[in-house]
């Protein structure tokens, strides 16, 4: 149960992490932060 509950919540967090990161603050998709910073 640990190894699934662990993996359950890493996963959750990696989704929500990549959510923030790829949106702004009006919810909009923003796929120039897939590329980063040049």
């Amino acid at each position: 149960f640990a190894i699934a509950g662990t993996t359950g919540i890493t996963l959750l967090l990696a989704t929500w992490l990549a959510v923030m990161r790829l949106t702004d603050n009006r919810h909009r998709l923003r796929l120039d932060r897939l590329r980063g910073q040049k």
